[in-house]
């Protein structure tokens, strides 16, 4: 069993300086069974601070994501926020101080807390509604406050697991929960306890990253997918949700494989021109002229979600996507792109 901690802000995302709290959590627990393969946890940080903590200086004003046990710090906010602006469109750019911003991630907190069991793909969703914000967790090393805070709102949020889980789930509720907060009452108090806490912890993870297969670094949730997609794009890098030049890699990719998830349209070609217009221009053919990279970009994606939700491929969609891959790789294709044109033509050619 894992615990996986993300943690949301208007500005920012990840995991930052409590990345390893589902790691010390779960350490010495025994087997509970094998219902539950993974927990997901989302925090929904504040815009302001709010949970205790020590004083911040310079680094409150710089992002920086914990690596270890220590922080390894970007450029400062400000220089990533005008990067940002200046690459937005007219009209759509947004940053601390405009009207609306952080409007979507507040009313996600006003949904307040929520468990969902996904029995099927052995995974248990938890949102968290945090009383810490981003400066807790962005803005500094690991502090044994905020680490505090998160373990005890992670526990919190598992309460309702007591409820979803039915007998006929192979799920141990009470040990595993009686183990989290047992661990409540270890956690670090001081600097120097947390970070000889967390030194094995991030030895550990390396050494399971180590033993990773491909496979397993892309870590695909299969019953979100066609049964015949692992077959049809059988190689990690279709799915790989980190390398910008996989079909979902980027993050306009992972957007438009999130709204096909949710969606699930019949029509792929109504459902570009629906993207589209979302993002503000008038219909696809204004986003190509205007955004011709956005506009290819937006075309494979949607090819490569309905191979995944549907195994197959819609042919004027697919003769599309082979264009806009041409158009991208010009006369400069590598294997990366050799793979794409060459799973887009076996797909068109089963259509």
């Amino acid at each position: 069993m894992q615990i996986e901690v993300m943690a949301s802000s208007p500005t920012y995302g990840g995991a930052g300086s409590i990345d390893l709290v589902g790691e010390f959590l779960l350490e010495g627990l025994a087997p509970v069974g094998e219902a539950v393969e993974r927990i997901e946890v989302d925090l929904l940080l504040t815009a302001t601070p709010e949970a205790p903590r020590d004083t911040y200086d310079d680094g409150a004003h710089e992002v920086g994501v914990v690596v270890g046990v220590g922080l390894v710090v970007d450029p400062d906010v400000q220089a990533i926020l005008d990067a940002l602006a200046e690459a937005a469109r007219d009209g759509m750019a947004m940053s601390p101080g405009d009207a609306g911003w952080g409007l979507a991630h507040e009313q996600e907190r006003q949904k307040g807390p929520s468990l969902v069991f996904r029995r099927s793909a052995r995974r248990v969703r938890v949102r968290v509604v945090s009383r810490l914000s981003e400066l807790d967790v962005f803005g500094s090393e690991p502090r044994p406050a905020t680490f505090a805070t998160a373990a005890r709102e992670i526990v919190d949020g598992l309460e309702p697991l007591r409820q979803r889980a039915t007998k006929g789930d192979d799920l141990d509720v009470a040990t595993l929960l009686a183990h989290l907060e047992a661990r409540l009452a270890q956690l670090p108090e001081t600097d120097e306890d947390l970070h000889t806490t967390l030194a094995p912890l991030v030895a550990e993870r390396l050494e399971r990253w180590a033993a990773l297969s491909p496979w397993d670094v892309v870590d695909v949730d299969w019953s979100l997918y066609a049964p015949e997609a692992r077959t049809l794009l059988d190689d990690p890098f279709f799915w790989d949700p980190a390398d910008d030049e996989a079909p979902h890699g980027s993050d306009t990719g992972a957007d438009v494989l999130a709204e096909f998830l949710d969606q699930r349209p019949r029509d792929p070609l109504a459902f570009l021109e629906s993207q589209a217009t979302g993002w503000g221009f008038d219909s696809l053919a204004e986003l190509g002229r205007e955004e011709p990279e956005e506009h290819d970009t937006l075309i494979v994606a949607a090819a490569f979600a309905q191979l995944k939700v549907t195994a197959r491929i819609d042919s004027t969609l697919g003769e599309m996507a082979m264009e806009a891959l041409g158009r991208r790789t010009g006369d400069e294709a590598d294997a990366t792109d050799d793979l794409l044109v060459s799973a887009l033509a076996n797909a068109t050619e089963r259509a």
